[in-house]
């Protein structure tokens, strides 16, 4: 969500961007703004950080309320062209509502499904937020055709809703040799074969499945290691079953790391893998880290996930499987193929330098944004 702000600033537009900041509380009632660069080199968003003064969930609650009211001083001072909201529960439903009393067209950019996305007491309110987000939006955009669809079951207009797929920063993602010092750092040896994963540790990322499917070949293998690359709510899960199984020597978790020293973490990696559930959640998603690990040319092992296959076919850079075993069986035989491992690598470049360049994923988010702005919308 932070390289379509900063490539639209790079493009000579005004772009202002309202976060909720999921770190510690700040209990002075002051929005902090600044003018930041956090994806691409010399952008300029002016990001605001409305005040948060309660911890977890409740902090959440209460920014339903806070977020709006300080987006609506901000509308009411700025009158921007066009509104983007990648928030639903949030404020997303809330920045439409002010938005149409407003007559400021809208475009909601949807990358996921909200209300299935965590566990929450919460999710029959948040799926109605969803849709109104979908009935209400000027446009609705999303990265994946899946996505798309369940949009428009739940009430988006399918005329005014379209796919752009997410795009991929080649001058930092791309193929290269491993980095040594990294690979000492970390203890990985030249002749060990690296399995990885990458990003966030949901619940339904299957990790902790596909570590017990893995756990024979990786007990036979000592020189097999299991990086992983990101935190979240099912990492402890994982590095206490990696314990219990015996293999938390070859369980090699790093934490989440600074988005400039990933591309040489990823490249460390010589099969990776998105062993996510095979629930909606997962469905709906393309995954950036698929993206990130096909452009350094890794090649990967899938779930059958029905948002990334409508976008990335069996066979261009990625296997599919069902089920853990097959997954399993499918991730040894990979490794232990180099020539599949180079086939697959090539078809995967291929596939990512077509499908996630920047500059034509921006051109296509311009003109829905202009075509969008140059309407107005009063219902």
């Amino acid at each position: 969500m932070h390289d379509f702000p900063e490539l639209l600033s790079l493009r000579g537009h005004e772009v202002s961007f309202i976060e909720y900041d999921e770190g510690k509380c700040r209990t002075r009632w002051r929005t902090l703004t600044s003018l930041e660069s956090r994806a691409w080199a010399d952008s300029r968003v002016v990001v605001i950080t409305p005040p948060r003064f309660l911890p977890g969930i409740f902090g959440r609650i209460l920014a339903t309320i806070i977020q709006p009211f300080i987006f609506w001083r901000l509308v009411t001072v700025a009158r921007p062209d066009v509104v983007v909201t990648y928030s639903v529960p949030t404020s997303g439903w809330q920045v439409i509502a002010i938005c149409k009393m407003m007559h400021i067209p809208t475009v909601a950019r949807i990358i996921d499904i909200a209300h299935v996305l965590r566990e929450s007491r919460l999710s029959a309110l948040i799926k109605q937020a969803e849709k109104y987000v979908y009935k209400n939006a000027t446009f609705v955009s999303c990265n994946n055709e899946f996505l798309r669809n369940y949009c428009v079951e739940n009430g988006a207009s399918a005329e005014k809703s379209s796919v752009t797929y997410p795009g991929v920063d080649f001058t930092q993602f791309f193929p290269g040799e491993k980095n040594q010092s990294l690979m000492k750092t970390l203890q990985i040896q030249p002749s060990d074969r690296v399995l990885m994963y990458m990003g966030t540790v949901y619940r339904f990322s299957g990790l902790v499945e596909i570590l017990h499917e893995l756990s024979t070949s990786l007990k036979e293998n000592p020189s097999l290691k299991f990086l992983v690359i990101g935190a979240g709510e099912d990492l402890p899960r994982l590095l206490i079953e990696a314990r219990l199984l015996g293999l938390q020597e070859q369980i090699i978790s790093v934490g989440n790391i600074e988005h400039s020293l990933l591309p040489d973490y990823l490249r460390l990696g010589d099969v990776a893998l998105l062993p996510f559930k095979p629930e909606l959640v997962a469905h709906a998603a393309l995954s950036g880290k698929v993206l990130k690990y096909l452009a350094v040319g890794v090649p990967a092992v899938s779930t059958d996930l029905m948002g990334l296959k409508s976008a990335i076919h069996d066979g261009e850079g990625v296997i599919y499987c069902s089920g853990y075993s097959n997954f399993a069986l499918s991730t040894i035989g990979l490794l232990e193929n180099p020539h599949k491992c180079q086939q697959l690598s090539t078809e995967g470049l291929y596939k990512i330098a077509r499908m996630c360049n920047w500059q034509v994923q921006i051109d296509e988010f311009t003109d829905i944004l202009t075509s969008v702005s140059a309407r107005t919308y009063v219902d």
